[in-house]
């Protein structure tokens, strides 16, 4: 999860040639540093046009990079348009932002004819935010997305930084299972996938509330995921993937009703909250 927070992006001029960016830095209270970085002389770019303003929300852990935007511009039949060039308009007051060229998932609507071209990754520009490590509440940041095809796009994101599940507004999920007194059975099976079955780079299970008649136990290994049909990765259900495994053993002589509580957060800080229901028999 951890990268390093200086960086150096790239844009590409009109002739298609790579440019590295200006690099500045700031301190920021104790010991942070913020990276502000864009394309150099962005004046001088192709003129472009204003189409819409975006609200974007995140969330992050103090001092945990999280990535919080990618950018692309694909043609109908996948084939990727140039780069995009961003452009800091404002700068977080509580951490540092960067940029740089890669590979990831895009997210074209159902309605688009492009939407199948999510099931792989392209190229463009992903966006990383890093905090202060004992910051906080809540910050901000605004920058301008210019596209290959001219058009120009600005993005306000709000952050919340070390919020509690319940401020981040957690789904909560009722979760029912039944288990044999006196033996240990697996009860969860959890994986985080792209569209192409490959592993993200990140999903934290913690264990909110313990099991008051039990014990319940995680370790990482492989096994089926269960995405639902209509989840881009349903596909993924046909082979095992790595990921965690939870296991329930209850108390030698118990029967009756149990419960313990799963706080699952995945690579896009997407956080659920899972209840299990534990009837041991």
């Amino acid at each position: 999860m951890f990268r390093k927070l200086l960086s150096v992006a790239l844009c590409v001029d009109d002739a298609g040639v790579f440019k590295p960016t200006y690099l500045a830095t700031f301190l920021l209270g104790f010991s942070l540093i913020a990276t502000l970085s864009g394309c150099a002389n962005p004046e001088t770019t192709k003129p472009r046009v204003q189409i819409v303003t975006h609200l974007e929300f995140a969330v992050a852990k103090p001092g945990h990079l999280a990535k919080v935007g990618f950018f692309n511009l694909l043609y109908a039949d996948c084939s990727s348009l140039d780069y995009s060039t961003i452009r800091i308009i404002e700068p977080p007051s509580h951490g540092s932002i960067e940029f740089h060229q890669g590979s990831d998932f895009s997210r074209y609507p159902t309605y688009d004819q492009r939407h199948d071209c999510n099931k792989k990754k392209s190229p463009g520009v992903i966006l990383n935010y890093t905090s202060d490590p004992k910051f906080s509440g809540e910050d901000k940041f605004k920058i301008e997305v210019i596209w290959p095809n001219a058009m120009s796009e600005f993005y306000d994101y709000k952050l919340r930084i070390g919020a509690t599940s319940t401020e981040q507004g957690a789904k909560e999920i009722q979760a029912f299972r039944t288990v044999l007194s006196g033996s240990e059975q697996k009860i969860a099976f959890y994986s985080s996938l792209y569209p192409d079955c490959t592993t993200t780079e990140a999903l934290s299970v913690r264990l909110v509330k313990p099991p008051m008649h039990g014990v319940l136990r995680m370790e990482s290994g492989d096994d089926y995921p269960s995405y639902d049909r209509f989840q881009s990765q349903y596909a993924c259900n046909k082979e095992k993937s790595r990921g965690t495994l939870i296991y329930f053993r209850p108390d030698s002589g118990f029967v009756g009703l149990d419960s313990a509580e799963i706080e699952l957060t995945y690579f896009d800080q997407t956080i659920n909250m899972v209840v299990y229901n534990i009837t041991v028999k």
